[in-house]
């Protein structure tokens, strides 16, 4: 079931943008081939619609006007990318025809345009409690916990200092752990 707004509207499962791989790129083509093959031609996306179902699409872009849903946008988003990382592992599943562990898939990324603002996410998929669990983070926090990686290594490996800044990342996100 799809999350409805305050104003009674529900959030829409696709995006309003989002990338394909060419069929004119030899190495896509030779794929798409393949996908075609094994009866799969027809259902290559995560997507319903006729034309763009048959694509490999990968990434998400949801634009809202400045004055428009930052929360709804990243629900769009969440449940695009969301999607094709489900359909990713589907695909992977019947051509390797074994099942996919969640670390075997790939992190994904998608991004929210509001007015002039342009936020970065990264979503893969996780464990929690013996159950898949879709999990997203800003960019931004990422690369603050990059950072903080980047100080704890550097004072540590000139060993004038011990690690101050492991679990500062926790300031911007739950899902940093370094």
């Amino acid at each position: 079931m799809l999350p409805i707004t305050p104003k009674n509207y529900r959030v829409q499962r696709k995006a309003d943008y989002t990338f394909a791989f060419h069929r004119n790129n030899e190495q896509v083509s030779e794929l798409y081939n393949k996908l075609h093959l094994v009866g799969l031609g027809d259902m290559i996306s995560q997507t319903m619609d006729a034309n763009t179902k048959r694509l490999a699409l990968f990434s998400g872009i949801e634009v809202k006007q400045e004055n428009g849903g930052k929360d709804e946008a990243l629900a769009q988003l969440a449940i695009w990318l969301a999607a094709g990382l489900e359909n990713v592992r589907r695909l992977a599943e019947i051509g390797q025809k074994r099942q996919l562990s969640v670390e075997e898939l790939r992190p994904t990324v998608g991004w929210t345009i509001i007015g002039h603002d342009w936020h970065t996410y990264i979503a893969h998929r996780a464990h929690q409690d013996g159950r898949d669990t879709f999990v997203s983070i800003s960019a931004q926090a990422v690369a603050h916990c990059l950072a903080n990686q980047a100080a704890d290594r550097m004072l540590w490996d000139h060993g004038d200092l011990l690690p101050r800044t492991r679990g500062m990342c926790m300031e911007s996100s739950s899902y940093c752990d370094w």
